[in-house]
């Protein structure tokens, strides 16, 4: 499997948080509209997630190719 980008990791914190809101399209069309309205600095930590687990995969996975 492929690592997280910050986003996925993004739009999974949203989902847990927003549980019961609706269904997938929707929630996923609303994450992407505050993520695009989110600053540098409230991606940072999703960008460092994000980051943190792509490491873990090269390590896992060291010749994996996508």
């Amino acid at each position: 499997p492929r690592p997280r980008n910050c986003f996925i990791v993004f739009r999974s914190a949203f989902a847990r948080a927003r549980k019961g809101m609706g269904k997938q399209p929707k929630l996923s069309q609303t994450a992407g509209q505050v993520w695009n309205a989110m600053s540098s600095a409230q991606r940072r930590p999703y960008e460092k997630q994000a980051e943190v687990e792509r490491r873990d995969h090269f390590l896992k996975y060291p010749g994996f190719r996508y």
